[in-house]
């Protein structure tokens, strides 16, 4: 056995020790650090990451369903619908907007309600934010005497391939609206 320190070395187990190097406090500072990386050393290295080929925003339309609009789609969307929503002036009211893909149109669904006379009116509305034309309307007031479901709406459809649907109920507006917008009104 041989064991080295500084410049001597000697054999049968003993040692001797001699005036240290310059160097010695590096060698032990490379072992300790030898010693603490030893784990992370044994495994395979890895290949480098690429750069993707494409651009970000190429990669996620790639990746994103036809059906899902933009995010500039949905922004621009946006602007039409509150620009609408501030033109027709509503009381009491709220409004979402959907970019439909499908048939590259902004929507806009505007939701009110409001005491009128001792009576709560409770109206949606669906237009087409752009081009200011209305698809689908609904109009409820409460009776002073019947159950809320048991009064049917003044007014309810929604325009479907070009012909008025009419409906009996705030679900059925939902549902026939849903053809055009991804949310509830």
């Amino acid at each position: 056995m041989t064991i080295a320190i500084g410049d001597s070395a000697t054999s049968a187990g003993t040692a001797t020790v001699g005036v240290p190097t310059a160097y010695e406090p590096m060698k032990l500072k490379y072992l300790c650090l030898a010693l603490a990386l030893a784990p992370f050393g044994c495994e395979k290295p890895q290949a480098p990451i690429e750069k993707p080929q494409a651009p970000i925003k190429e990669v996620v339309a790639a990746t994103r369903p036809p059906d899902i609009p933009t995010l500039e789609e949905q922004v621009q969307c946006e602007k039409y619908a509150r620009a609408f929503y501030k033109e027709v002036d509503y009381n009491n009211a709220d409004y979402s907007s959907h970019y439909n893909t499908g048939m590259k149109k902004c929507f806009v669904a505007i939701h009110s309600s409001q005491w009128n006379s001792g009576m709560l009116w409770t109206t949606n509305q669906l237009y087409d934010a752009v081009e200011r034309r209305i698809y689908g309307s609904y109009m409820w007031h409460n009776d002073a005497v019947k159950k809320y479901w048991e009064v049917e709406p003044v007014e309810c459809y929604v325009k479907t391939s070009g012909e008025k649907k009419f409906c009996k109920s705030d679900y059925e507006f939902e549902q026939l609206a849903s053809e055009y917008m991804d949310v509830s009104f």
